[in-house]
């Protein structure tokens, strides 16, 4: 997928938040609610963590959100999948979690699931970026036990109840974002030394081609490279 056709995704996505927060009644259809997901209204899984209680709760989540998914994927992970997976993932973790949890809303979760799924990118990769990863997932960990000591609570009004930080979202997101398999979509880019091999397959002309059009990823760029090294080793063996 191009830089443009992910923008206009993950844009979209954001437009439907802003729709399901704003929009009167949307919440009725959207938000993680326990009777309805009972009746098998399951769409909520996914939906749910779009629905935001107040224009700040989404501005701080929609912030996170967007750096995160820019991080992974720079960093060759498909947060496409991630949160196609891992969104019902933690979902279903809190029908079971919480057994007092009735109504859930808000990307928290999701982020954190994010950010677990990014320091593990980071840990797994050579030089700077293990170090990295590993104080980002400390960063993370510390934060929610900051939570947990007894910090006063942020109550949100929605309807006639009162929303507080679910707790439980930010430590189930963690342990989704480690337990998800990494094999998965594009992460584990293989290096612009081993690429070649595919590319003497599809000839000069895919070099050509890739090297020209204007909206690769940072991927493409390093395949295109690898591809016109190994067509400069095949010239100089002829």
């Amino acid at each position: 997928m191009n830089r443009k056709a992910a923008f206009a995704g993950w844009a979209a996505l954001m437009a439907f938040a802003a729709v399901a927060t704003f929009y009167p009644g949307a919440d009725a259809w959207f938000l993680w609610d326990r009777p309805a997901l009972g009746c098998g209204e399951l769409w909520r899984l996914w939906t749910g963590h779009f629905v935001h209680f107040s224009a700040t709760h989404l501005a701080g989540d929609a912030v996170a959100f967007a750096l995160l998914v820019s991080a992974l994927r720079a960093a060759g992970d498909q947060p496409a999948w991630v949160l196609g997976v891992g969104a019902p993932a933690l979902s279903l973790s809190l029908l079971t979690a919480d057994g007092s949890l009735t109504a859930y809303g808000g990307l928290s979760g999701v982020n954190a699931l994010f950010t677990a799924r990014l320091a593990r990118q980071w840990i797994n990769q050579p030089g700077p970026s293990r170090a990295l990863g590993w104080a980002l997932l400390t960063l993370a960990v510390g934060k929610f036990t900051l939570d947990l000591s007894g910090l006063p609570p942020i109550h949100l009004p929605l309807a006639s109840a009162l929303v507080t930080p679910c707790q439980p979202s930010h430590w189930l997101g963690l342990l989704w974002g480690c337990l998800l398999p990494t094999g998965s979509g594009r992460n584990h880019l293989p290096s612009a030394e081993r690429r070649p091999l595919a590319g003497e397959l599809v000839g000069d002309a895919e070099v050509e081609q890739t090297a020209r059009r204007g909206d690769h990823d940072p991927q493409d760029a390093l395949w295109a490279a690898g591809l016109e090294r190994a067509r400069a080793v095949r010239e100089g063996e002829h």
